[in-house]
C-alpha cells in the first residue's frame, strides 16, 4: 500500500491556495499520469482508493500511474481547506473559471512530474488520461475544446478522456 497522497495547493479566483492537488504514485515508476476532475459536490473521498490502486503496480509496490486529484473549487478534502466553498468567490465560479482550475492543477501535475524525473520540461514524457466525474465531465469536454484551440491549454492536451457517472 502507499502512503497518503502528497497534497499542493494552487490558486483560484479569490483565494491564491484554494485549489488542491492530491498526488498519488511515484513518477520516476509511472507509466501514465491521470488527472481526475471530481464533480459537484464531492471531494476527494469517492475517488481516493481507486487513485492509491491506479499508483500501484499489480504486485502492489509503486510503479502504476501518477495520479492527481482535484475537485471544483472548495470541494477538496476539508482536512486540508478549511474554508467553505461559498466563501471562495461569493458569485460562485463561471465554467471558464473551473476550466482553467482544472488547467492549473493539470501545470502543476506536470511540473511535480518533471522534478520526480528530472526532466528540463514541464512537459508530460508519458500517456496522459484525463478522468472526470459527475460535473467534472462538463469541464472536462470544455477543456478538452479549449486544449484543442487555445495555446495556453495546448501543452496537456490529454491522450485519453475517461467519463464517469
Amino acid at each position: 500500500m502507499l502512503t497518503s497522497p502528497k497534497v499542493f495547493s494552487y490558486p483560484i479566483p479569490g483565494n491564491p491556495t484554494g485549489g488542491i492537488l492530491h498526488i498519488y504514485g511515484e513518477a520516476a515508476a509511472a507509466q501514465d499520469v491521470i488527472l481526475y476532475c471530481g464533480g459537484f459536490p464531492d471531494g476527494l473521498e469517492p475517488i481516493s482508493n481507486l487513485a492509491e490502486r491506479l499508483a500501484t503496480a499489480r504486485d502492489g509496490q509503486a510503479g502504476g500511474c501518477y495520479v492527481g486529484v482535484t475537485c471544483f473549487p472548495g470541494f477538496d478534502n476539508k482536512t486540508f481547506n478549511e474554508q467553505k466553498f461559498t466563501g471562495f468567490k461569493k458569485g460562485g465560479f463561471t465554467f471558464d473559471e473551473v476550466t482553467c482550475c482544472v488547467r492549473d492543477a493539470a501545470d502543476l501535475l506536470f511540473k511535480e512530474h518533471a522534478k520526480s524525473v528530472s526532466s528540463s520540461t514541464d512537459e508530460c514524457k508519458t500517456t496522459f488520461t484525463l478522468m472526470t466525474h459527475d460535473w467534472g465531465v462538463v469541464i472536462g469536454h470544455l477543456f478538452i475544446n479549449r486544449a484543442i484551440e487555445e495555446r495556453s491549454f495546448a501543452q496537456h492536451k490529454p491522450d485519453r478522456l475517461v467519463m464517469l457517472d
